[in-house]
């Protein structure tokens, strides 16, 4: 998984990127089954220059997959605490995009199961299988 970071208004120090890149690597196990060729977008900066108290600091993770992009935004009052919000935030979206993801896979499965069963093949073999028993209840004969 590569991870892309971006400061906002803010340096991004080795620390921090250290630290949000800990945090987020246990985000890898959960996406490893779904794609090979995953980004991670991590920004992080300050909401405002002015503003001392509150929720200063902002994070947003974003996360590139086949056929979506999952996006997690935490505000708070410190940075460290913003990136732990929105690792857990985009882990639940990963477990949803997994949910939807499964299901998707198994009704197809399901519907090739039935296709199988409907197989030109199978019709003749169904059909003269019934032939062949419609044709021994025609030639007993009832006993009097």
């Amino acid at each position: 998984m590569k991870i892309v970071f971006k400061g906002t208004q803010m340096k991004v120090t080795p620390a921090l990127e250290e630290y949000a890149e800990k945090k987020l690597k246990t985000l890898q196990k959960l996406v490893s089954g779904i794609s090979f060729d995953v980004e991670l977008f991590v920004e992080l900066g300050r909401t405002t220059h002015h503003q001392k108290k509150g929720s200063v600091y902002r994070a947003e993770v974003m996360l590139t997959l086949p056929g979506q992009i999952l996006r997690a935004t935490q505000e708070d009052y410190d940075i460290r605490v913003a990136i732990d919000k929105a690792r857990d935030e985009m882990k639940s979206e990963i477990q949803k995009y997994k949910g939807r993801y499964d299901s998707r896979s198994k009704k197809e499965a399901r519907f090739v199961k039935v296709l199988k069963s409907l197989s030109p093949l199978t019709w003749y073999k169904k059909e003269g299988q019934q032939a062949e028993k419609t044709e021994a209840a025609e030639t007993d004969l009832p006993i009097e």
